[in-house]
Parts: C-alpha cells; structure tokens; sequence
C-alpha cells in the first residue's frame, strides 16, 4: 500500500488538530505574565510565544480580554461553571479562592484593566448568572422577585468583596473570605426556605 508524503505545513496542522488551542494559548498568557505585565502583553507577543496564527487565535477568542476570562473560568472557577443543586456553595467557593491566591499575580492585574469587555464586567455578569442559577436549582424555576433582587445584589456585593481583597493583597485568609460571603448570602433565605436554607449546607 503506497501512502502519500505529507508537506510540513499539513503535518503541522494535524498536529495542531489534536492541541487543546484554548490552553495552548491561555498558558502562552500565563507564561508572559511572569516577565511582563498583563496589560503589557499583546496578542502578538502570545502568538509567538504559542507559534499559533492570528487567525487561529481569533477563531478562539475574539480579543485578548476575552483570553483573560478564558483563564479565569478554567483555572480560577471551574467549579462555578454550571450549577447544580449537589453543589456546597461555601466549598466551591473555598476552592476558586484558593485558585485565586495561586494566580494572584496574573489576577491582580487582570482585575486593573478597565478596556471595554475587562474581568471585572465579565466576571460579575458570570457571578450573576450562575447565583441565579444556582438558587433555582434549589428553589425551581420560577424565583420570587424578592428573592431575586436579593441574589443580584448579594452577588455585587461579594464580586466586589472578593475584587477588593484581591487588590489589598488578600489581607485575610480564602477560608475567611468564604464563610463572610456565605453567610451573607444565607441572610434572609430562611424567608424561602426555612430550616432547609442550601446557603448553610
């Protein structure tokens, strides 16, 4: 059986085939982070340190700033990607936290970017969405207007806290950081939920 001679450039994309893009190119972030700051790096900078194309890059990301968020629901928040009424709240909480003193560095920074699509908007429009989410996996699908308003502002609230301890360096420890939220959160669910109040789980 005869076989054909692939050229090089066809070698090198069915090797790039089988790379995970997104990773290849969110640690191509990371590992610049360590000699230049966030801001300071640029998708070119990335595309050469990765060996990827532009327009394979942006056939992944459409800008660096969505690269950013990339790597804070991979690496920071996994377990707060989709929601489960099997979730700790408290403990999965504890874990992104942990993640976040980890990249602390890279974070820290990230959350100093104010361009248009920065961390700070998309990570508060995620904390959101998946609080909201996570109490109707608790309570159903239809939540009181009540209990809504409270989960939107509990969920600024904690962004907010979280953002600010990252930026003060993390003065107090992730363990304290969880349980402060947490409790704020279960404040006032009893109301709905009575002694069964999934924030106390």
């Amino acid at each position: 059986m005869k076989f054909g001679i692939m050229n090089s450039e066809r070698i090198m994309e069915v090797l790039l085939m089988a790379v995970d893009m997104e990773k290849l190119i969110a640690e191509s972030l990371l590992k610049l982070n360590n000699t230049h700051s966030v801001k300071k790096i640029t998708v070119k900078m990335i595309l050469n340190d990765c060996g990827v194309s532009r327009q394979t890059f942006y056939n992944h990301f459409k800008d660096k700033n969505d690269l950013i968020y990339y790597v804070y629901k991979r690496y920071i928040i996994p377990d707060f990607n989709s929601a489960s009424s099997e979730q700790s709240f408290q403990g999965n909480l504890l874990n992104s936290l942990n993640a976040m003193k980890e990249f602390h560095h890279f974070l820290k920074q990230a959350f100093m970017i104010e361009d248009q699509n920065n961390l700070s908007n998309q990570s508060l429009k995620h904390t959101i969405e998946f609080d909201l989410d996570w109490l109707r996996a608790h309570y159903g699908k239809d939540l009181p207007e009540d209990m809504r308003f409270a989960c939107i502002y509990h969920a600024h609230a904690s962004h907010a806290m979280v953002i600010t301890w990252l930026l003060a360096d993390m003065p107090v420890s992730p363990q304290e950081v969880a349980e402060m939220i947490t409790s704020l959160r279960s404040f006032g669910m009893d109301r709905w939920f009575g002694s069964d109040n999934p924030y106390k789980k």
